[in-house]
């Protein structure tokens, strides 16, 4: 009798722990950016209208259309209380393809305070990928090589945070850097989402005069695609999954940058004399 109910019991647990919505959590907020009129963009997974402040335009993204962000104006912002409700553990995946490389660390998704509570997922001026995470109140970083992001082409990132593990970052599915720690995440319950700029001001990076610079509102140079977030740390194999999956055959429609200049050739010596009036 009790060899009868066993084989029955062992199925049917091997098939709920292998059922698709066991095995494959979903995304607790997914931005697509796909074109809409007017300001908002959806998040599909938390069922919100989001508005987009500054500049908005749409351009191809990896799927339908994406969010192309200006540097300066372009953001989105939530109010905390409508926040994804991280506990603990979590990832924040997207597409990018920067125009340009920020003026400093500009936030892709991050709900932080100080550095003393909350995330921060961001791209660095030297193309660099961070997460940066409040573990038991003390603020641990995680941050990939120089220049793993280049301008102009698709680029997959993600950040995971592991309340046993610690942090990791991937950058087109594979790991580009890791951090060993345990502890608790810090919730900053009480900001605002942001995405594509900062909670604060500050100053570009890499400056030789601290005085003689003032600090700025500095945000995303470039196209934002299929941005999501988990309320779980992504395994490695589920992360290179989604870059295999999702991987565009083409490049961003994105023109180098180049200065402004007068017309082609030597031109002619323009200058003359003039008499100053004081």
């Amino acid at each position: 009798m009790q060899k009868s109910i066993a084989t029955a019991i062992v199925p049917l647990m091997l098939a709920v722990l292998l059922s698709p919505a066991v095995a494959a959590e979903g995304p607790i907020a997914a931005w697509s950016f796909e074109k809409a009129e007017g300001d908002t963009t959806p998040d599909a997974a938390g069922k919100i209208e989001d508005k987009i402040e500054g500049t908005i335009m749409y351009v191809d993204g990896v799927r339908g259309s994406a969010l192309l962000m200006d540097g300066f104006t372009t953001a989105i912002k939530r109010a905390a209380a409508k926040a994804p409700a991280i506990d603990g553990n979590f990832t924040v995946e997207a597409w990018v393809a920067p125009g340009a490389f920020p003026w400093n660390w500009v936030s892709i998704a991050s709900q932080s305070k100080d550095q003393t509570a909350g995330y921060y997922f961001a791209v660095g001026p030297r193309g660099e990928v961070s997460l940066q995470v409040a573990v038991d109140g003390k603020w641990q970083t995680c941050t990939s090589e120089d220049f793993v992001v280049p301008l102009r082409k698709w680029t997959f990132i993600a950040g995971t945070f592991d309340e046993k593990k610690g942090l990791a970052v991937y950058v087109n599915g594979q790991q580009a850097a890791t951090l060993s720690v345990a502890g608790k995440l810090t919730k900053a319950a009480d900001v605002e989402l942001s995405i594509g700029t900062n909670h604060v001001i500050g100053k570009p990076s890499h400056i030789h005069r601290q005085h003689g610079t003032n600090p700025w509102w500095f945000g995303f140079d470039g196209i934002v695609d299929e941005l999501k977030i988990y309320g779980s740390a992504l395994s490695a194999a589920q992360i290179a999954k989604t870059f295999a999956t999702d991987k565009p055959s083409t490049d961003p429609d994105l023109q180098q940058r180049v200065m402004p200049s007068g017309p082609k050739g030597p031109g002619r010596f323009g200058a003359y004399y003039c008499n100053l009036k004081y």
